[in-house]
């Protein structure tokens, strides 16, 4: 018959005339096992894809020391008078919230009767 079946064409793909024109099966690259490692936390491996990396971080342990005491004086400033600007905020929205309670109990009393 002229259908072919499985059998068939493992018969044929198989035979001496393909094999020998085949190319030789290539051999597959070896994956390691290994987790990949993280160059931000790794200094090793970021010095190696950034060779200028060392000098970057150097550069910045300089600057950061100056940066923090500055900050740290600025930022204790802004928090307090934050702190200050909050709690009048709030008791301008009580006091707010007290008078329109009052007005409201008020204008019950009068529509009772």
């Amino acid at each position: 018959s002229s259908v072919l079946t499985n059998a068939d064409i493992a018969q044929v793909i198989n035979s001496n005339e393909v094999q020998s024109a085949l190319n030789p099966a290539k051999q597959q690259p070896k994956r390691s096992r290994t987790t990949r490692k993280n160059p931000l936390k790794n200094a090793r491996l970021m010095s190696k894809l950034n060779p200028y990396a060392p000098v970057l971080a150097e550069q910045r342990k300089k600057d950061s020391g100056a940066k923090k005491a500055i900050s740290k004086a600025t930022k204790k400033k802004y928090r307090t008078k934050s702190r200050k600007e909050l709690a009048a905020a709030y008791k301008k929205v009580h006091k707010t919230v007290a008078q329109a309670e009052a007005d409201y109990t008020e204008l019950m009393q009068q529509t009772k009767l």
